[in-house]
């Protein structure tokens, strides 16, 4: 028992070690998994130790490193394109006719002289581009080389020598000549889309006095820094700080033109950290050359009427008349001036401010040492320079503008005209453009004083043509001529008068075996009914009839009753059909009101109509560009002379003739007081239903000019075309030449001595005997005997024109 006992005993001991060394083997890992832990606890512990606060920030700087990288990206991806490929909105350039100088040319040298100061010449005896000389009989150019639609014409000199109204001699570079161009004037630019005109220069056309002045007064760092200048910063901190306010900025040249090409004017530190950036990214990219002529194209600096005067070469012409190039060191101080603030040192408005900054400027200069002390003081004593009208202004000839925008309106879209660069050169003559504008705006004011009362409502448009190939070369459509509002050139529709007659007499004299200039037509009144029931009954302007009259005659003195007898007689039809071949086939009523000049139609339309007449009877659109190139000088257009021959020559001839008489002896006799009597015109006087309107279109030497005079609210005036219209037509064309060489007699056609009483043959000894040309055989047979041949009888019209 007691062994089995402590068998037992033994059994349950080995049991409780077995237990206890299971319950030591649990205990074991437990430890060790509590040991793990704590280790891992521990080592958690060491990694997060820092504040809960500083832990946030490094993940907020983790995610703004993210957002500036996709940030700088984003900028890079905006400044991609290169420099080169900035696309400003370079408007259209107008140009006119370049001035060719030839021998024989009828030139004087006033004329020359004028035209070179308006191209901005000077006048002094230097030789440089840019540079004229006058003397007593002859002019030397320095003249500018251009890039002609053509051909590159080089800088150089030509010498030009004048006699007796004419150029004797051309000499270019010491040798004769037979032609030389000089560039032409530019009449402005096309922006229908926006206000700013600018001309791109290269950096190396830019003079290197301005490049230095612009770095030493804007940026000094420049070629030094990476697009922002720490030292600029502190310094206009420290500038501002001690002077208690903003006087000095820490913008480098290269943010100037980040923020003017991409940003805004917000002043925010926003906007000016993705300046700082976008300036970074710019200069790493780029040349300092190619950053500065960007600069250069792009700077504001100015505000000329409407338009926003950018770039050095728009802000040279507009401050100085002359190109970047040619700016001597006193203008260049003065435009790099302006920069700080075009309108607060505006020099034509603050002249003095200017001047107080200008010679700031050139102090600044001195003291870099970029300039000499001697050399700034004397261009301290220089004037401001700045000229009174710009040499190219938005606003020169907007009349003529108007037109060759809508002649461009047909083959090019908006976009193209306003930002593609693109060169236009037109049929502009800037001497007869200048006579024009002379003579019309100084005979209408004296008009105006002369009928006191209405005068000062009177408003006037005028448009003039080269006869041998229809160019515009001048036109107003204000009696301000700088006015660039309505145009009445193109868009005062107003009815035409007695301007419309002649379409009535050649719809007759092209039936030579019914009507020739002696055929005799009654001018008595009389009156048919209409088809809605009214009367018309046409009557004479005096208000009187005068019988059998000769054709010639009726037109000579504008008979209202002989030109409608005479046009039913033919046909109102016929009649009708001729306005159409003059072009006007749309807007004819089929009404006998027509013949008299119901029709209404702008001075332009109806330039159309009479050039036609002057050209002897060939139909040619209307040209006012010659050419379009692009901005690199690539001729994109052409536009040739395209003529159609719509009437025969000799019908047309004899109602030109007829127009002769009209502007000697009938409505238009007053021209004898200021045209000589040797020289060859030929018009017609208008005037419309209680003369509303006033009107004149003529032909002086190779020169046609329609002119209309009237009230815009379409009042009744005081005025006909003889006393109206006129009177400025014939101021305007007696300066304009007579021409080299007579009208061409066209073939077929024969001439006889006339009765001016009776239309019949009779010796040319007598006092009444007129020589008329007769289309073939149609000059009348019967001969009436000479009633007075012992009186001298003086020479007619057309003897005269063929002597001449």
């Amino acid at each position: 028992m007691a062994e089995r006992k402590k068998t037992t005993s033994n059994s349950k001991n080995t049991s409780g070690r077995a237990s206890n060394s299971k319950n030591t083997g649990t205990s074991s890992r437990r430890s060790q998994r509590t040991q793990q832990r704590k280790k891992a606890q521990a080592s958690h512990e060491k990694v997060y130790w820092l504040p809960g606060w500083f832990r946030f920030l490094v993940k907020l700087s983790l995610v703004g490193m993210v957002c500036l990288l996709a940030f700088l990206v984003y900028l890079d991806a905006t400044l991609r394109q290169d420099l080169d490929a900035v696309q400003w909105e370079l408007p259209a350039q107008v140009y006119a006719r370049p001035l060719e100088l030839y021998p024989g040319k009828q030139l004087s040298q006033d004329q020359l002289v004028r035209e070179l100061k308006a191209l901005g010449y000077r006048f002094q005896n230097h030789r440089r581009t840019g540079y004229a000389l006058q003397r007593s009989n002859s002019v030397r150019i320095h003249a500018r080389g251009f890039q002609f639609e053509d051909e590159l014409q080089e800088a150089t000199e030509c010498l030009v020598i004048f006699r007796g109204g004419r150029i004797e001699q051309v000499r270019v570079n010491g040798r004769e000549q037979d032609l030389f161009r000089l560039e032409p004037l530019l009449l402005g630019s096309l922006f229908p889309n926006h206000h700013e005109d600018r001309q791109l220069v290269k950096v190396d056309d830019v003079p290197k006095a301005l490049k230095s002045a612009l770095i030493a007064t804007e940026d000094r760092e420049f070629y030094d820094h990476h697009g922002v200048s720490p030292k600029s910063i502190v310094r206009a901190m420290l500038a501002n700080f001690q002077a208690g306010g903003v006087v000095q900025g820490g913008s480098t040249l290269t943010q100037q033109l980040i923020k003017n090409l991409y940003l805004t004017r917000e002043r925010t530190y926003t906007r000016k950290l993705q300046e700082a950036a976008m300036a970074l990214l710019v200069d790493l990219r780029f040349s300092k050359d190619k950053i500065l002529e960007t600069y250069l194209n792009e700077v504001y600096l100015g505000q000329d009427g409407g338009r926003a005067v950018h770039g050095v070469m728009a802000a040279s012409y507009y401050y100085f008349g002359v190109p970047v190039r040619e700016l001597k060191l006193h203008q260049i101080a003065l435009m790099v001036a302006v920069i700080k603030g075009p309108a607060y040192y505006n020099p034509k408005r603050h002249p003095e401010r200017a001047l107080e900054r200008r010679n700031l400027v050139l102090d600044l200069l001195a003291k870099q040492g970029v300039i000499e002390a001697k050399v700034t003081n004397w261009s301290k004593r220089q004037p401001l320079d700045v000229v009174s009208h710009p040499t190219r202004s938005a606003n020169r000839f907007p009349a003529y503008l108007g037109l060759v925008h809508r002649h461009l309106k047909r083959d090019y879209s908006e976009d193209e005209l306003s930002k593609s660069g693109l060169r236009v050169f037109t049929s502009l003559d800037p001497q007869v453009q200048w006579s024009l504008e002379q003579n019309a705006v100084a005979e209408l004011e004296r008009l105006a004083r002369k009928h006191p009362q209405e005068g000062e409502h009177y408003q006037l448009a005028t448009v003039i043509t080269s006869v041998d190939n229809g160019e515009v070369v001048a036109a107003i459509g204000d009696k301000n001529v700088g006015y660039a509002g309505f145009n009445r050139a193109l868009d005062a529709k107003r009815p035409i008068g007695s301007l419309a007659k002649p379409a009535v007499f050649l719809t007759a004299l092209q039936q030579p075996e019914k009507y020739t200039l002696t055929s005799v037509i009654q001018d008595q009144a009389f009156k048919i009914l209409m088809d809605n029931g009214d009367e018309w009954q046409p009557r004479n302007f005096d208000n009187k009839s005068h019988g059998d009259v000769l054709l010639y005659q009726a037109l000579a003195k504008s008979y209202n009753q002989a030109t409608a007898r005479l046009g039913l007689e033919i046909g109102l039809e016929q009649v009708i059909d001729t306005f159409r071949q003059f072009g006007f086939s749309d807007r004819v009523p089929m009404l006998p009101a027509t013949m008299l000049g119901s029709l209404s139609l702008s001075p332009y339309e109806m330039t159309k109509m009479y050039q036609t007449l002057a050209a002897d009877g060939f139909k040619a659109p209307l040209k006012v560009i010659r050419s379009v190139t692009d901005a690199e000088g690539e001729v994109l257009d052409r536009y040739p002379l395209k003529v159609e021959q719509v009437f025969d020559q000799k019908p047309v001839y004899l109602v030109n003739y007829a127009m002769q008489v009209a502007a000697r002896e009938g409505t238009g006799r007053w021209l004898n007081n200021v045209i000589p009597t040797d020289e060859v015109v030929f018009g017609k006087t208008g005037t419309s239903n209680q003369q509303r309107d006033s009107w004149f279109a003529g032909v002086k030497g190779n020169y046609l000019a329609v002119t209309w005079m009237g009230r815009d609210d379409n009042a009744p005036t005081e005025l006909t075309g003889s006393s109206g219209a006129l009177r400025v037509w014939g101021q305007v064309m007696r300066d304009m030449p007579k021409g080299d060489a007579p009208r061409v007699v066209p073939e077929g056609l024969g001439f006889s001595w006339i009765d001016q009483a009776s239309g019949l043959r009779v010796d040319k000894d007598c006092v009444s005997a007129r020589l008329l040309p007769f289309i073939g055989d149609s000059a009348p047979d019967q001969q009436v005997p000479c009633s007075n041949p012992t009186v001298t009888r003086s020479k007619g019209l057309l003897e005269r024109l063929l002597d001449w």
